[in-house]
This record gives C-alpha cells, structure tokens and sequence, in this order.
C-alpha cells in the first residue's frame, strides 16, 4: 500500500516505512485510521466548590459541565476543591501519559496566588527553598511577588497543598 501512494500521513503521501506523532492523522485508501476517535481538547475555568475529578460518585465533580462532551476524558492536571483556574482536558490518553505519568519528564506548572497578608521575605525564601507539607519536603519553586498580594508560582511537582 505504501508503494502505491495509499496511505497519508498528515496530509502528506508516504511512500516509506514513518514514525508519525501521536496527534497525527493517517488515512489509507481515504479512510481515516488513526486516530479512531476525533481527538478533542478542551479549556474549563473550574470554579471553586467543585472537585478536580471526572468520578461520578464524588460530590460537586466536573462531570456537570462537561454533559454535551465525550465520556473519555482526562484532565491535564488538577485543581484543590477550594481552588479555580483553567484546566485542560482531552479524549487522547497519550497526551495524558507522556505529560503527566512520565517521571523522567519535567512539567513546569504556573499558579497566581492572591494572598493575605503580603509575605515577607522570608516566607517567599521559604517557599522557594521547599517547605515541608503534610511530613515531607516540597521540591523547590520559583515565587515572584508581582503584586502586593498577588504571587506567580511555578512548580515541578503538584503536591496537595503546595
């Protein structure tokens, strides 16, 4: 099939043996074969009160506003309860996968953080040190004061709490 021009690849004919990306498309003889699904990606600004799950047997869940969406999504990410901001989710588990449940792989997370009181310098060293939650010792991270109560966090790591 290759030789006769019937499989493309992104638009593109392949003639050879490729390795395409996993968001690639792959038709053969005009039919889509790859991906099986259409793949979807979606932005959600979760509010507070609601649970950073998709888990119809936990209270206050994400499923609510996602009731005209696929049923196999995954969330990029999570938020705490009490937190809101922007998550990401999508249908393609290996998206997921290669961001979230690979270790050697490191995912810089960004937060803004509105505080009371305004830190000191201190606690802001502190932060950007490792402290320790719940019994064991965040990574460092980076903390910026960019406004008198307003923090810009990033993190490696996505510790409850942190």
């Amino acid at each position: 099939m290759l030789v006769t021009g019937k499989v493309w690849v992104d638009g593109h004919v392949e003639q050879k043996n490729v390795i395409f990306h996993p968001l690639s498309q792959v038709f053969v003889e005009g039919k889509l074969i790859y991906p099986s699904k259409p793949l979807q990606v979606l932005k959600f600004y979760k509010p507070r009160g609601i649970e950073c799950t998709l888990n119809p047997d936990i209270p206050d869940n994400l499923l609510p506003f996602l009731e005209d969406s696929s049923s196999d999504l995954f969330h990029l990410g999570r938020l705490d309860k009490e937190s809101e901001g922007l998550l990401i989710l999508t249908n393609e588990g290996k998206i997921h996968d290669k961001l979230l449940r690979n270790s050697s792989r490191e995912v810089w997370k960004s937060y803004e953080v509105k505080i009371h009181p305004e830190p000191n310098f201190e606690q802001l060293e502190t932060m950007r040190n490792g402290m320790v939650l719940m019994g064991r010792k965040t990574l460092p991270c980076q903390v910026e004061l960019t406004h008198k109560n307003l923090l810009s966090i990033q993190l490696l790591e996505g510790m409850n709490r942190q």
